[in-house]
């Protein structure tokens, strides 16, 4: 249920229905971004950088959730940015 409810599908809702910036959706992915480092401290024993859970699950994770970050910023601009050429262009001009 949880995959039909807000699966892998619903990403690819956010990029072809041309929303532009998704601002809620940008803060809790920097929010989450900065909260790792956070998470991580909280580990029992608070271990040094460069232990086993930072190659296991820290860095990749803190590696995807910027990656997907920079993606979302670099998609909504263009659509933006595409939004923008659109109103601007007169009614009759388009080919």
């Amino acid at each position: 249920m949880g995959a039909r409810a807000g699966g892998p599908g619903r990403g690819g809702v956010l990029y072809r229905g041309r929303q532009g910036m998704v601002w809620p959706s940008l803060g809790w992915m920097a929010a989450t971004l900065f909260a790792l480092i956070g998470m991580r401290n909280a580990a029992p024993g608070a271990p040094p950088i460069g232990s086993l859970i930072d190659y296991v699950a820290f860095f990749w994770a803190e590696g995807i959730i910027a990656a997907c970050l920079v993606v979302t910023v670099v998609s909504g601009s263009r659509v933006e940015h595409r939004k923008r050429v659109d109103a601007a262009e007169p009614a009759g001009a388009g080919p």
